[in-house]
């Protein structure tokens, strides 16, 4: 896992300062950064006792044996660049979720409870590493809040805009992401 602090270190201090956003990675970086992205959130998952959902250790072991070369199964990394600096984590338990599909609201809290967003903003940069349990899902991304590193699909809605509701950047940016169950 050290190899991945190696392959971030050369680009991580301009994203935290500011000075690059994270809309001009090249893919190998848009990688490295996921997979640091997905690491960092997986021990500060570890180092809490808080209820909130957390990263499963099954998402951990599978990371750990292919060696940080890809993510878990559905599981998307979205960056930003945030206006103001500051350095803050949260488990996020809450989740705007749009399906076409009838589900029961007891299958919808079954997705809520398992499912995981955590939050983590150092300096300029803020990332989501983002899990729903279903196969079927579409992660949903306002325009303005950064975008998909790599991992499961998103789509991005440029009708949207929640920052008007919140007082801060990094409370709109996990709101501006949400998801579709589209079957």
């Amino acid at each position: 896992m050290s190899k991945l602090e190696t392959k971030v270190i050369p680009f991580l201090y301009e994203l935290i300062d500011g000075k690059r956003k994270p809309s001009v990675l090249n893919k190998g970086e848009q990688l490295a950064l996921s997979s640091w992205s997905f690491k960092t959130a997986a021990a500060l998952c570890s180092s809490t006792k808080a209820p909130q959902n957390k990263i499963p250790a099954k998402h951990i072991k599978n990371f750990y044996y292919n060696n940080g070369t890809s993510l878990p199964e559905n599981v998307a990394v979205i960056s930003s660049s945030a206006i103001n600096s500051d350095f803050l984590w949260a488990f996020s338990p809450t989740w705007a979720i749009n399906t076409i599909k009838n589900m029961t609201e007891i299958e919808l809290q079954l997705i809520q409870k398992k499912s995981y967003k955590i939050f983590m903003q150092l300096g300029n940069l803020m990332l989501a590493v983002c899990w729903l349990p279903p196969k079927t899902v579409q992660y949903k991304v306002e325009s303005w809040a950064g975008i998909e590193l790599v991992g499961a699909s998103c789509s991005y809605t440029k009708d949207e805009d929640c920052r008007k509701f919140f007082e801060h950047e990094s409370e709109a940016f996990l709101m501006a992401i949400s998801a579709e169950i589209y079957n």
